[in-house]
């Protein structure tokens, strides 16, 4: 989250809130241009909303990350075929996936612990699970 200091004597505005002189902002936006007078303090810290991505080519169990409440979970089969269950390997049916084919969806409240993967036919399945 970038961090941004008023340099002058006046009030500025960034983002429709006004930074009063010497003031501080902190900013979800990035602004490769300022306008004179607003320089950026800091990169500091740098905001990601992916906290797992990989590439998975044998079955498999994804835990979703402890303290993660709300999150969108992201899946593409590059080749193969998948079988994906969430929670539990019982629970049925599974969503199947074969070559080129994604799905993504939201999940709120944590009602998925973890993602389990098991492939029908050799390949590869990309997982990307971003906090929102």
């Amino acid at each position: 989250m970038p961090r941004y200091r008023n340099t002058t004597n006046e009030n500025k505005t960034l983002e429709s809130n006004i930074i009063p002189p010497k003031g501080e902002i902190s900013t979800l936006v990035w602004y490769p241009d300022l306008s004179s007078g607003l320089e950026k303090v800091s990169d500091e810290p740098m905001f990601n909303p992916i906290v797992y991505s990989d590439e998975i080519t044998a079955d498999t169990v994804v835990s979703i990350p402890n303290g993660l409440r709300d999150f969108l979970i992201d899946l593409y089969v590059a080749s193969g075929t998948v079988e994906v269950r969430f929670n539990s390997d019982d629970n049925n049916p599974p969503l199947k996936l074969g070559d080129g084919m994604s799905w993504s969806r939201k999940f709120v409240n944590r009602i998925v612990n973890d993602i389990r993967i098991k492939f029908v036919s050799a390949g590869s399945i990309w997982v990307n699970i971003e906090k929102i």
